[in-house]
């Protein structure tokens, strides 16, 4: 899938509402500083466009329209506190495009320092659907190896995801995963689901899953309202 577009070092963990305020904040600055390298790199006319190229990506990154209070608490920090000369509408969105794009981003810390990890949006796969049936799962390259007993190269595979498909696929299937996780939520009722994806990513799924599951609980309950209507006139 590719190397990330826009890695970032987040080295505090992001279960405090202080620590997530930070984490805005860096998200915030690592975007400013994106920013300024396209910027110079255009000006300097040196026909060299990686980094305008990676703000472009991101700038292309979809985001829900429903905004978490976290995100929201966020991006008015960040301009109460004078950190930038943009608006809190423009630094939402921004902060939207981390929230709702990023992946885990593997970066040389021990797998028991998770307060120390990292994260990273991609110019394709942040792109792909969530579905809670989904096509396909991804992992780091770095965990494929080790599953796999294939050799890895930090400097070629850094930051790399493998995507493998959940079962065989039609041509022209669309390429979903769960934005749950790849375990978590399997066995979860919809509503259950789709609360959780509202708080975490801010939309109300309408993947086939949830469509099917929500059509079948309404029938069993009309039909539940029937039986229960017929036994009355009994």
């Amino acid at each position: 899938m590719g190397p990330p577009a826009l890695d970032l070092f987040c080295h505090i963990g992001a279960h405090q509402p202080w620590a997530l305020v930070i984490v805005w904040a860096e998200r915030w600055a690592a975007y400013e500083e994106l920013a300024a390298k396209a910027s110079r790199e255009r000006q300097s006319q040196s026909g060299a466009d990686d980094w305008q190229t990676a703000l472009g990506v991101f700038e292309n990154l979809g985001f829900a329209a429903h905004v978490p209070a976290h995100v929201k608490e966020g991006a008015t920090a960040i301009v109460d506190h004078g950190k930038c000369a943009a608006d809190v509408q423009h630094v939402t969105d921004v902060l939207m495009r981390f929230h709702c794009n990023q992946f885990g981003f593997r970066n040389g810390v021990p797998a028991d320092q998770p307060a120390f990890c990292a994260s990273a949006v991609y110019g394709f796969i942040s792109r792909v659907n969530h579905s809670c049936a989904p096509t396909m799962w991804m992992a780091s390259k770095e965990r494929h190896c080790e599953v796999h007993k294939r050799r890895f190269d930090p400097a070629a595979d850094g930051g790399v995801l493998v995507a493998c498909a959940t079962r065989d696929l039609m041509p022209g299937e669309p390429l979903t995963f769960s934005y749950l996780g790849q375990s978590m939520g399997e066995d979860w009722p919809v509503a259950k689901r789709r609360a959780a994806l509202l708080a975490g990513m801010g939309f109300v799924c309408a993947c086939e899953r949830c469509v099917a599951e929500e059509r079948c609980a309404a029938e069993e309950r009309e039909q539940q309202a029937a039986r229960e209507a017929a036994a009355e006139l009994t």
